[in-house]
């Protein structure tokens, strides 16, 4: 399951790496829109990150199709998971 380098991915933006004591961490970003550009440089951090001795940081993409609501004049999102991308993971 690759990447879409030139598309852009409305997505989730997930990642998980060891600490300093080896517990799991993850980290989850808001949703948004992720462009070709911004993923090549989460490619680019990743490398920077694996350099670092951080050899078990994963990151990946769950792209979503939404279900949009409004109420009170606010608008939710429910997220239906529809794919999976592995960006890089070693």
């Amino acid at each position: 399951m690759g990447i879409y380098y030139s598309d852009d991915i409305y997505g989730i933006l997930l990642y998980n790496y060891i600490d300093d004591i080896g517990n799991t961490v993850y980290e989850k970003t808001s949703d948004t829109i992720f462009t070709s550009e911004m993923i090549n440089e989460a490619k680019q951090c990743y490398q920077e990150f694996y350099k670092m001795g951080m050899h078990h940081l994963s990151i990946k993409i769950y792209t979503s199709t939404t279900n949009s609501y409004s109420n009170d004049n606010n608008t939710y999102m429910s997220w239906r998971p529809v794919t999976k991308q592995f960006l890089f993971e070693r």
